[in-house]
């Protein structure tokens, strides 16, 4: 493998980054290699990694650059996506092994919390749709029978509506908050340990 299929290998990478944007990271690494004086296979992976590994490092920094330019691109979507991409570069860099299972710890609790948040929300809200439509059905049912009743079980199944929108919306911000708060220690967690990895090369 040459530099050419280095960077052929790179570029099929970085589908998700734009033409314009992969070209830079193209021209860059080709600048790099090519300053480096780095001929073979073994001297260019040595010095970048292999292909895979730096895309996904590209992707990381071109997803956290986006985040700080242009905050309002942090929906919970991007977030979401920029979790899996830091995590992806996070598992590409060569790190120490406790480090490697404390992060492991980390991501492993914060998944485990965001799962338990998500089903207990899922679990409310469905509750309160059930409550909200047989109560509607069962007030219907009943009204001409016992006008009483059944506004009251109409009244239920309104009030249920309403609260399974609340916690519907309820939902949302939490989710929104915790991948927001996610994808900030991730982001800090990321930069730590591209410092760690320059300080390690700095020192060789």
């Amino acid at each position: 493998m040459d530099k050419e299929t280095y960077l052929e290998q790179l570029k099929q990478q970085l589908t998700p980054l734009n033409a314009d944007e992969c070209a830079d990271v193209i021209d860059f690494y080709t600048e790099y290699i090519e300053d480096a004086e780095l001929t073979t296979i073994e001297e260019i992976t040595a010095k970048l990694g292999s292909p895979k590994r730096l895309a996904r490092k590209t992707l990381a920094d071109y997803s956290i650059r986006a985040t700080e330019e242009e905050p309002t691109v942090t929906t919970p979507k991007h977030n979401a996506h920029l979790i899996w991409l830091i995590l992806l570069a996070v598992m590409a860099s060569p790190i120490a092994i406790p480090l490697a299972l404390t992060i492991a710890l980390f991501f492993a609790l914060g998944i485990l919390m965001f799962f338990l948040c998500c089903g207990l929300l899922l679990v409310m809200t469905l509750a309160a749709g059930v409550v909200s439509v047989f109560s509607t059905i069962a007030g219907v049912s009943v009204l001409f029978g016992s006008f009483v009743t059944g506004i009251f079980y109409i009244g239920v199944g309104l009030a249920a509506l309403g609260a399974t929108i609340l916690i519907g919306l309820l939902s949302y911000l939490i989710l929104k908050v915790l991948l927001q708060a996610g994808a900030t220690f991730t982001k800090f967690l990321y930069q730590k340990i591209r410092q760690h990895s320059q300080r390690k090369v700095a020192a060789k």
